[in-house]
This record gives C-alpha cells, structure tokens and sequence, in this order.
C-alpha cells in the first residue's frame, strides 16, 4: 500500500505552505510536515478518520491536523489524498481527479 496526492490536494498543500510563510517560515514548514507524516501514518490504520459530512460517502474520510481537514480514499493498494483545506471552510469536492 502506499499514499498518493491528486494534483489539488498538492496544489492545496503547497498553498497553506506559502500561506503560513508569509509570517513564519519555520511554522510553515512544521505544519506541511505534519500533515504529510499523518497522511504517512494512514498506511498503518487506512480506515482511520470520519466521513466528509459534505460529501456523504462512506468511502471518502477525513483526518484532522492542526486546524487543516485532509480528505482521502482508500483503495486496495493505496491511500489517495484528495484535498486539504483549513477546518473552518467547506470541503469542495475536487473534480476530475477520479472521485
């Protein structure tokens, strides 16, 4: 089994990365490698999160990491990162990424 990234949710996280670093590079850089290790630790428990209440499908999840909401799938052979966005907005549905 291994962790794969939708383009979005790479565009996501590279955005909360610049979005932070406007203040704190230093903090930035401690969130982006949280949620990537926690991302990584889905591989160990696959089913771990709770249903995207926006998308009401239970073969879609969510872990929470500092206030940031990582929406994944599981599959067979992998974990795919759909998107991430903070825990105050709504979770938008990524579109064409096979979901």
């Amino acid at each position: 089994m291994q962790v794969s990234w939708t383009d979005y949710a790479v565009s996501d996280l590279m955005a909360i990365r610049d979005y932070i670093g406007r203040d704190c590079d230093k903090f930035a850089d401690l969130i982006f490698e949280r949620i990537v290790e926690q991302t990584e630790r889905l591989l160990e428990s696959p089913d771990a999160g709770s249903i995207v209440p926006e998308f009401g499908r239970e073969d879609v999840s969510e872990i929470q990491v500092n206030s940031y909401r990582v929406v994944h799938q599981v599959f067979d052979d992998e974990v795919r990162v759909l998107t991430v966005s903070h825990a105050t907005a709504p979770c938008a549905m990524p579109v064409g990424e096979g979901f």
